[in-house]
Parts: structure tokens; sequence; C-alpha cells
């Protein structure tokens, strides 16, 4: 399995380099045992992540795929211009990965430019060096915060005092150079801890060509139409095979109710409901008599009221 995994993994550096013509060194590895982490570096950019690519991974792994389980993977990006603290700072969140058993997707960047560069809030956690070359983290800061509202960011510095600055991006907290595992780790666990609190929930669905990965908050609704349900998301409109009953099984631990036999809708997505037609988004949906009741009383229990 493991010389599969690495034939595969060296196919894929060679093809990237010959059809997408990448500049720098690519190195592919192992982290956490074979076919759990998958490790690629370019020149100024390196993603280490948990994978469960449907063409990899191991049974168990492709059943959970099918079933659209996906457990929470938390999203780091290391900003650090020396790539030997960058290297020991990577070491670090396998040796937590090692000890607390927690999953990390982490991508690596040498400057503050680097990681701005079509930013889009993807990530959970953000350690960012203050003093870099091009951009420094303070300002890099500021423009994140700008895009993110959410990332939870922890500054790298070999001053304390440019660090207090931090709290004025809405900063967690800062680690001082050298950078000792403890108060690494330490730093990590209250970055997972804040991001726990706000833990996002996944839906794996099945599209032409391949899997789709739905952040469910994202999500306004779906629609039935025969053996194909249609999503209906923030970040547009798609359509994947199979019945709503199954989806709606899958987000049963997510804030979903049906305001009528062919609609599934986010509660978090609600804005209002009046005269029999809810408000999800900027869309408007009919409810239905026989849904009416147990969709108010969803409604309800979701915003912690007595009724709508």
């Amino acid at each position: 399995m493991v010389l599969f995994m690495r034939t595969i993994i060296g196919q894929l550096a060679f093809l990237m380099h010959k059809h997408r013509k990448i500049k720098g060194n690519s190195r592919f590895g192992s982290l956490c045992g074979p076919g759990r982490l998958f490790c690629f570096s370019m020149a100024k950019k390196r993603c280490l992540c948990y994978t469960c690519l449907s063409d990899f991974a191991c049974g168990a792994e492709k059943e959970k795929l099918k079933k659209g389980e996906v457990r929470g993977v938390i999203r780091i990006a290391m900003v650090e211009d020396e790539a030997a603290v960058r290297e020991q700072l990577m070491g670090y969140v396998q040796r937590y990965t090692r000890q607390y058993g927690t999953e990390f997707s982490v991508t690596e960047f040498a400057d503050g430019v680097d990681i701005l560069e079509n930013y889009r809030p993807v990530y959970d956690i953000v350690f960012l060096d203050v003093e870099m070359k091009h951009l420094d983290g303070m300002e890099t800061a500021r423009r994140i915060r700008a895009l993110d509202a959410d990332v939870v960011l922890i500054f790298i510095t070999n001053m304390a005092q440019y660090a207090i600055k931090g709290y004025a991006v809405g900063a967690l907290d800062y680690v001082l150079k050298p950078v000792p595992y403890f108060a690494f780790s330490q730093q990590l666990q209250k970055a997972v801890e804040k991001v726990s609190r706000h833990a996002r929930h996944y839906l794996v669905v099945p599209v032409e060509g391949g899997l789709r990965r739905l952040d469910t908050v994202q999500i306004y609704y779906l629609e039935s139409e025969g053996h194909r349900v249609h999503f209906y998301t923030e970040d547009g409109e798609f359509t994947a095979p199979g019945a709503l009953k199954t989806f709606e099984e899958k987000l049963a631990a997510c804030p979903f109710a049906r305001c009528n036999s062919g609609y599934l809708v986010n509660l978090a997505q609600v804005r209002g409901v009046q005269q029999g037609v809810v408000e999800v988004g900027p869309y408007e949906l009919q409810v239905s008599r026989p849904k009416r009741k147990s969709f108010l009383a969803a409604l309800a229990d979701h915003i912690g009221g007595e009724g709508v």
C-alpha cells in the first residue's frame, strides 16, 4: 500500500511539473502513516493535508466518503519567512497530532504577500511571523482580518512588544522565538478549542466528475426533483444524484427542516416567515400546510424561541 501511494504521488508530482509548469521542487510524503497524509511542496508554498481522496482511500475511508461523513480537519496557514522555523513548526504540528489525535491541513507561506494573493477565508488558524521581508505580519493580519472575521490569528515574534499590537486585529495570542514545543502546543490547543466551539459541518456530495465537499452553513436549501437534488448555496447552484431523504438523513445533526415535501431548508439561513412563505437567504419558498407545524416548531427550537 505504501509503495502504491508513493508511486501515485510520484506520478502526480511529475504530471504537475510537466503540464502546469510549476517552478520549484515538489516533495511528497507521509506524516502519520500510509494513506493518511499528503505532503506537497513548491517554491513558496507547501500544503500538508490529511486526505480522503476517493482514488487513494482505503476501504473504510471510501465508505465514509460514500456516506458523506467527513471528520473535521482543522486548516492552518503557516506564514514564516525562515525555512528552518517553518520546518520546526511543521514538526510541532506533527508531534501535536501524534499526541492528541487532532487532524490538520497545513499550508506554508514564505511571506505575507503570498498568503494574501487570491486570499479566501478557508483557514481556521493562521500563524504569522511579525517580521517578514516584503509584508510584515501586522499589515498582513490587518488585511486578512478585513477579509476574514473568524480566522484565529497567532503571531510568531522575537519581541513581545510587537505582538501586543496584534490585539488590535483580534489576535488570539503570540509565541516567542526561539519557539519551544510546549509554548507552541499551548497556543495551538487554545486555537483548536476556539475553532471547535465554532465547528463546521461538512457534507460530501457526488457530482459529475467526482465529489464535492460542502460547508453546510453555506447551504440555503435543497430541492428534490425526481432522482436528483438541487443544492442552492452561497457559492451557487448545482445538482447531485440521489433522494432528498438521503441527504436529510446525512444532515440530521445540522439545523435543517422541510417546509414542504420538496424543500429541505437550512434554518440558520432563514430570514423570516410570513403568510405561508419562508425567506431563505435570497429565496422565498412556500410552507405547505402538512409541514407548517413541524417546520415552525423546528425553527423556534433553532432560534431558542417559544414560537414563530
